[in-house]
């Protein structure tokens, strides 16, 4: 094999390994998207979020890079209306969530703050 091969070998693997990540976050956002609307008794729609952003950032403990993503998913408070909710995620872990209000005197999450608690 010449070094190119393998250079190009090394590339595709990870590339394939990116893809691969990639598909296992945006399910474990959709799950944790599906865990704050059932808290919230909101009805997730579509049943699926879309990535917007990808970008480089540092794990804020390890000081690693990463992949930090956004990801946008809508919701219904009532069934009728469609609202907009956003998730920043740093790897595998949900760092903000944010919902448009959907009825007259909600209060967003703080930004950072665990939708679970």
């Amino acid at each position: 094999m010449s070094l190119l091969e393998v250079l190009v070998l090394f590339v595709v693997a990870g590339f394939v390994g990116f893809i691969w990540k990639s598909i296992a976050i945006k399910d474990h956002a959709v799950y944790l998207a599906k865990q704050v609307c059932n808290k919230e008794n909101l009805q997730l729609l579509n049943a699926t979020v879309s990535q917007q952003r990808c970008w480089i950032q540092r794990d804020q403990k390890s000081g690693r890079l990463m992949f930090g993503r956004l990801y946008e998913f809508e919701f219904s408070g009532d069934g009728q209306e469609r609202r907009k909710g956003w998730m920043t995620m740093g790897g595998m872990a949900l760092e903000s969530i944010h919902l448009e209000p959907w009825k007259e005197g909600y209060i967003p999450p703080k930004a950072g703050g665990s939708p679970f608690s």
